[in-house]
């Protein structure tokens, strides 16, 4: 028990760390499945494309569809903060659905802005994991819950870039193919 909390503290330095120094690279997907051959699988945003009004509130979904013993995940969100407040992130139910209660999520929001076709946008790192030894999770299903406050005029994309990936209790890759953004448009 006590070394696997050490390997999710270090892997939780180590996000945050490389977070804070721009990300970690990354080409938006990983390769190196383990788990069962063949599955691949795809983390979604959703809905990937809502128009709103100045005021509301919004939160988008992210879903992991198809993993296979998966133990931990991280990746960060960019968007952009003229248009968009990050209010809160909340994990869902699937790094849990086993029944398993001792799972962990933390998302931080990022001083450090990134720009991308001219606008500054702002980054929220968000990692989850399993705790002890109880194994990694197979399946679909949330894996967290983003809120934002529409503050702005104007279009935010909901970017996941750099991501950490997802990984088994033995810290190997499991296969992503898909890492799906989305769009606020906000009137």
């Amino acid at each position: 028990m006590r070394l696997h909390k050490f390997k999710f503290f270090t892997i939780l330095a180590m996000t945050v760390g490389l977070a804070a120094c721009g990300g970690g690279g990354g080409s938006g997907s990983n390769t190196g499945a383990t788990g069962t051959p063949g599955a691949v699988a795809s983390v979604l945003i959703t809905p990937n494309s809502e128009t709103i009004t100045k005021g509301q509130t919004i939160s988008r979904t992210i879903k992991i569809e198809n993993a296979s013993n998966a133990f931990y995940v991280a990746f960060d969100i960019l968007y952009n903060p003229a248009v968009l407040q990050f209010v809160n992130a909340k994990e869902g139910s699937f790094m849990d659905n086993d029944g398993a209660d001792a799972t962990s999520m933390q998302a931080v929001l990022q001083s450090n802005t990134t720009v991308q076709n001219g606008v500054k946008l702002k980054r929220i790192t968000i990692g989850l994991t399993r705790l002890g030894d109880i194994g990694g999770i197979s399946g679909s299903g949330t894996l967290v819950s983003v809120t934002f406050f529409a503050i702005g005029s104007g279009q935010s994309p909901l970017v996941i870039t750099t991501p950490r990936g997802i990984k088994d209790m033995n810290n190997q890759d499991v296969a992503v193919n898909t890492w799906q953004d989305a769009t606020v448009t906000v009137q």
